[in-house]
């Protein structure tokens, strides 16, 4: 039991390692060798535990989205006080983890999402990517319908362009990240996309 425990944790820490790759270098730009050295792993190890190197893709973003994707809308179905605080908390757990030190700057979906533009990801792996990216649309656009109906947020936009609105906000955010401005200076332009929650 103790030694199906431990290859268990082996198994997630290469994963975890994985996912670093592909969200410094993207699908494309991550090698094989980068891919099972900072595993730790051989190439035959991979393909025995993951697959080829889509089904490793696919796995390292099921495993973002749940390690680090759903961390802000835990956050923000358990803040309290007005949409805009409770946003402030949202997109302040959003900037922190695009700038976290131990992970790439940015957001490992935004990423993804910018290499599929292209067309030229496998099916499998565009398909991971829109179903996490489908995750925080969904989540978002019910928060926002729930805030209008109860009538704590304008009905002047609907649910869905306040969603497009604050995900083009968190790309930006993690461009911005990924081009090397620091945690810090997001502050404000949080505080200005905060303007359109204002009561």
């Amino acid at each position: 039991m103790a030694a199906g425990r431990k290859c268990e944790f082996c198994k997630e820490q290469a994963l975890d390692a994985a996912m670093k790759v592909f969200w410094e270098k993207g699908f494309l730009g991550a090698s094989l060798s980068e891919l099972t050295q900072a595993m730790g792993i051989n190439k035959p190890s991979m393909y025995a535990a993951f697959g080829n190197k889509e089904q490793l893709f696919v796995a390292a973003t099921d495993y973002f989205a749940e390690r680090h994707g759903s961390q802000a809308c835990r956050n923000l179905q358990q803040s309290e006080g007005t949409v805009k605080e409770r946003m402030k908390v949202y997109l302040s757990t959003v900037s922190d983890m695009q700038n976290q030190p131990g992970l790439p700057p940015g957001c490992f979906i935004a990423q993804a999402i910018g290499e599929s533009v292209g067309g030229s990801l496998p099916a499998a792996a565009l398909s991971a990517i829109q179903k996490a990216s489908g995750i925080s649309w969904s989540f978002l656009t019910d928060f926002f319908q729930h805030e209008i109906d109860a009538g704590r947020l304008s009905d002047s936009k609907s649910a869905e362009v306040y969603t497009r609105y604050t995900l083009t906000a968190i790309q930006g955010m993690a461009s911005m990240a990924r081009s090397g401005v620091p945690r810090h200076k997001m502050n404000d332009v949080i505080d200005l996309t905060l303007l359109a929650f204002e009561d």
